[in-house]
Formats: structure tokens, sequence, C-alpha cells
């Protein structure tokens, strides 16, 4: 059914699904809350995989992008799994880069607990201002403020919602 839906209908739909995190509690919203309880009691950093025209592990309909959807960076970060789940095309010069941050990022927590990386974008500590990495190709990563994910999941509603 998936497969024959128009991009037209699945894009707002997985929009809702990710902000609100109906049956999953994972996305947008529920990901802002659920990261706040652990970052009062320990170090904690935050990031959002924010990009959204990477390969696909499976062909949607045409005209749909997948987008950023959960465990979309594994691949990113792991290259055994980029060679053995297959995608409908290989990384671009500006994917490489974002998975060569990552992976000197994830690295560098790794070995001191922190992931600092000179050269790139500071990762921020997870506190009351809850910022988060953004991780873009290209070079493009930055550091995003509570307020505009909420803004960008509508979380004023989402979290009103019982």
């Amino acid at each position: 059914m998936l497969r024959t839906a128009p991009a037209r209908v699945l894009a707002p739909a997985g929009a809702v699904l990710t902000d609100s995190g109906i049956g999953v509690d994972l996305g947008g919203c529920p990901g802002r809350l659920l990261v706040r309880d652990p970052a009062r009691h320990t170090r904690t950093y935050t990031y959002r995989f924010d990009h959204r025209t990477g390969p696909a592990i499976t062909a949607g309909p045409p005209g749909y992008v997948w987008g950023a959807g959960h465990g979309a960076e594994l691949r990113y970060l792991w290259p055994a799994f980029r060679d053995s789940v297959p995608a409908d095309r290989p990384f671009t010069a500006a994917e490489r880069r974002l998975s060569a941050e990552m992976i000197r990022y994830w690295g560098a927590f790794l070995h001191t607990g922190r992931p600092v990386v000179p050269g790139e974008v500071s990762w921020p500590r997870h506190d009351a201002a809850g910022r988060v990495l953004s991780l873009r190709a290209g070079g493009h990563s930055t550091v995003l403020a509570d307020a505009t994910l909420a803004a960008q999941h509508r979380c004023g509603f989402w979290d009103a919602v019982p």
C-alpha cells in the first residue's frame, strides 16, 4: 500500500508521525522530552540527523523523499552497515564528508567522553538551553536551539495532546 500511495500523502503523514511520536515516542517532540532527565544527571550530548536526501534503503513512490528517518544515520557511521544494506545510490562527496565528520565525533566521544573535534562545529553538552547538534552534509552541520526544534516540529501543539 505504501508503495502505491502518492508522495503528497506520505510526506505529511511522515511529518505527523515524527513530530508527534505517535506510537513510537521517537522523533521531534518526544525526543526533546526524552533527553531532559538524563541530562540533569550526567553529561549528555544530543544530535539530530538532518540530512534528508541521502540514499534510500527501499524505493518509495515516485517523488517521495524518505528524509532522515530513524536509523538513517547508521550507514554514515558504520561502513559495514552501509555495505551490507543495499541503497538506491552511493554516497555523494558531501555525504562522504558527513560520514567522516560523524565518525570523528563518535570516535572523540569514545576516546575522551566528549565529542570534541578540532575544525568541526563545537557539539554542545545538552543543558537547560536544550541545544542539539544538527548533522548536515557537506560541512554544514550546526547547533540548533531548543526553541528552533520546538517550532520546526510544532511541539506547542503536540505537547498539549494527551
